[in-house]
């Protein structure tokens, strides 16, 4: 390799280093200014690096949403974070500047959201009923209701199109914005659904007997392609990185498996995670009690972040604009830089 590429793959290497909040859109692709390098730089050095000098676990700033509740949720879409705030509203928040978030929107939803996810642009929430909306988050407005559900919803996902809603109503049932009514769904016969995400145009499952099960369509149905059973406690949460990580925690303890394995690898001993786990630059962020774990990819810990107050609520963190947003027990969101 010429010296100009060597002194090019040291640049990049220094630059993401000091990071500076200028090079904010050069974050998300950190790996691909990297790849040609790889040979000559240890590139999980450098991810490690560049984190443990940008998260310094001191909040850039606090926002007060409101009454604190036991199913606070948070999403965020383009940047624009929405939190239930337990008193029966969904608020929109945005960066201004100077660590200013403003409340741009907020709208009350007739009864208290406990759940709050995304469908393509729109903002999806449900109630302790199991009742689902579709929201246009610009102006509050309801595009759709969905009814039919007789437990609580935990999670959503979006998979070929449809809305997947899993429910303790021992099913995951599938919506489009075209009609009200499901168009299909799948029964879980002995055991709750308790979390869910989309993979690789596939839907993934984890329930309260701590199994794991892959669902694909096959001929128009859905059908269980993959279990995998054997953990120590119920499934919590399930996210994925963009390097087609699939994170699933348990109590104690988060596993692994890419796109191309079969078997389920153990990753991450933490103390009790609950359900609080997100990725932030494809870095693996664990909340528990006070405190949050940074870790990289595969599971090396960066550094601990300790906060004001517990964590708390459904989804209690989430990552927005490059930045952790984490609610607490009193009401309150913390950002960290």
């Amino acid at each position: 390799m010429s010296q100009a590429a060597l002194d090019w793959a040291w640049f990049y290497k220094d630059l993401f280093r000091d990071a500076p909040k200028s090079f904010k859109s050069f974050r998300p692709s950190l790996q691909s200014h990297l790849q040609p390098f790889i040979p000559l730089l240890d590139l999980q050095h450098i991810v490690m690096d560049y984190a443990a000098h940008r998260f310094q676990g001191q909040a850039k700033s606090t926002l007060w949403v409101g009454k604190a509740s036991r199913y606070m949720a948070m999403t965020v879409i383009d940047d624009t974070l929405f939190i239930a705030d337990g008193d029966g509203f969904i608020n929109g928040f945005e960066y201004m500047c100077t660590d200013v978030w403003q409340r741009t929107g907020f709208w009350r939803t007739g009864s208290t959201a406990t759940q709050l996810g995304t469908y393509g642009k729109h903002l999806v929430s449900s109630d302790y009923n199991g009742e689902v909306s579709v929201w246009d988050p610009s102006n509050g407005k309801l595009l759709r209701k969905f009814t039919g559900h007789t437990g609580r919803v935990m999670a959503f996902a979006e998979v070929h199109g449809l809305l997947a809603t899993c429910s303790y109503d021992k099913t995951v049932r599938f919506w489009t914005l075209s009609q009200s009514s499901e168009l299909d769904r799948i029964v879980f016969r002995s055991s709750l659904p308790t979390c869910m995400v989309a993979w690789d145009g596939k839907l993934v499952v984890g329930d309260s007997r701590a199994d794991l099960q892959v669902f694909g369509l096959e001929d128009g149905v859905w059908t269980c392609i993959l279990t995998f059973g054997g953990f120590a406690g119920r499934l919590t949460s399930l996210v994925v990185s963009s390097q087609s990580l699939l994170l699933c925690v348990v109590v104690g303890c988060v596993y692994s498996m890419s796109s191309n394995e079969t078997v389920l690898r153990s990753m991450i001993y933490t103390d009790c995670v609950d359900n609080y786990v997100c990725v932030v630059d494809d870095l693996l962020v664990i909340g528990y009690h006070n405190r949050i774990a940074l870790h990289a990819n595969d599971g090396p810990l960066i550094r601990h972040i300790t906060v004001p107050e517990s964590v708390r609520g459904r989804g209690g963190m989430v990552a927005v604009g490059g930045r952790l947003a984490v609610a607490s027990t009193r009401g309150f969101v913390t950002f960290f830089d």
